[in-house]
């Protein structure tokens, strides 16, 4: 009974210990040199990532990047192999851990942290900022702001731009559905990048005014015009009569909208306005 009681004291005490008594120390495969090399590798996604925390403090004065360090789970030497890895999503990776300086109006700062999916075993890399900044990569808000500035300017609006996420919510439907007009309405100006981001669910930054023919509970086909932000669960955000308004905007009879593109039509609110072109969208290898 004593030895019992003494191997169970024995157990409790050792797992009360730190756990650093039993860790052994750690091998670094990589000299300072070479981390910051590997921490190049980082950098285009770093950019976009810190671009992403900027426009989340919408209302700071500036934000300023401050420190990075990038994870991987293996040894990617060549920037165009780590970034097809990437987006094909077969690393562990981007992952970035990012410090930031956030500066309100009234000139009060604080330190944040975030990070770009969670990373399971691998190798961490320092970011030379110096080295990032140099490159041309943004490191404050202000940076962020005139770049997306610029590619706002850049944009040539067209109803391709939009047909991807369309075509999310179109095959949402059932087989006895028959798409007969779509009029697309956007709030905002956005990027390809921050466009494709952007959820076919999210009726305050685009919206899908449906014209359609179904086949009812009673197995009688009919006509629908409604507009849908989420076909899962039917979220009804507009009837037939604001179809007809919409139809009008798309169709130029709206004197607050102007024709910014052949058939696209945007207010003083920022609101644009187009009927797809079916034929068009399907030519492009669309689905719905």
């Amino acid at each position: 009974m004593k030895r019992r009681k003494f191997l169970v004291s024995l157990l409790l005490a050792l797992l009360m210990l730190p756990l650093h008594v039993f860790a052994e120390e750690p091998t670094y495969a990589f000299t300072d040199a070479e981390v910051l090399a590997r921490g190049q590798l980082y950098y285009s996604s770093l950019n976009q990532f810190f671009s992403n925390v900027a426009n989340d403090n919408g209302n700071a004065a500036e934000v300023t990047l401050t420190g990075a360090i990038g994870f991987c789970d293996t040894d990617y030497w060549v920037q165009s192999e780590f970034d097809a890895r990437v987006a094909q999503g077969t690393t562990y990776g981007p992952c970035l851990y990012i410090e930031y300086v956030v500066t309100d109006q009234n000139g009060h700062s604080k330190t944040g942290y975030s990070y770009d999916l969670l990373p399971v075993g691998g190798h961490f890399n320092e970011v030379d900022l110096s080295d990032y900044a140099a490159k041309g990569y943004s490191t404050t808000k202000t940076q962020v702001d005139a770049a997306r500035a610029a590619k706002v300017a850049s944009i040539v609006e067209t109803p391709e731009r939009y047909y991807a996420n369309l075509e999310k919510l179109l095959t949402t439907f059932d087989s006895n559905t028959q798409t007969n007009e779509v009029i697309v309405c956007v709030k905002g100006i956005y990027t390809d990048d921050e466009l494709a981001s952007i959820s076919y669910t999210d009726d305050s930054k685009i919206q899908y005014w449906l014209d359609y023919t179904t086949v009812n509970l009673n197995l009688k086909q009919v006509r629908v015009k409604k507009a849908y932000s989420v076909l899962g669960s039917i979220t009804v955000i507009g009837n037939a009569s604001e179809y007809n308004k919409m139809a009008l905007i798309a169709n130029g009879r709206n004197p607050s909208y102007t024709e910014i593109a052949p058939g696209m039509y945007r207010n003083a609110d920022g609101w644009t306005v187009f009927r797809v072109n079916l034929s068009d969208y399907t030519a492009k290898g669309y689905v719905y």
